[in-house]
């Protein structure tokens, strides 16, 4: 597996998610990850306040960073912008192949580009 990014890995924020967004299955994967944890939020408008009983985590990009860094080698991170995506391709802002799986990307302005691949053969270009 490669992993494709045009910036520091985990970039410079906090990737927050709900419990119930990580199925229960696969929580092993990121629970030691988690910086924070708060076991509801407030959601407050002028009118109206209200306080919600969802448990919310944060992982910091520091202990992301971290994390990657210690599973995969350096020589499988790409440090380029994917700038098209398709389900047997990848368009780089350079050039190069690899028939590697893609589990997901992002664009150079952060935004998600893919969420997984058809195939396990894809070519990044």
């Amino acid at each position: 597996m490669r992993l494709i990014e045009p910036g520091p890995v985990g970039g410079n924020h906090l990737w927050s998610f709900f419990d119930g967004d990580v199925a229960a299955r696969n929580r092993w994967l990121i629970e030691p990850l988690i910086a924070h944890r708060w076991s509801g939020y407030d959601v407050a408008f002028p009118a109206y306040r209200r306080a919600i009983a969802m448990p919310y985590n944060s992982i910091d990009s520091e202990t992301l960073a971290e994390a990657v860094a210690a599973l995969l080698p350096p020589e499988r991170l790409i440090a380029k912008a994917a700038t098209r995506l398709a389900p047997q391709s990848v368009l780089l802002e350079g050039s190069g192949t690899s028939r590697e799986s893609i589990a997901a990307g992002r664009n150079s302005s952060g935004r998600r580009c893919a969420s997984r691949a058809d195939t396990a053969s894809p070519t990044l270009s």
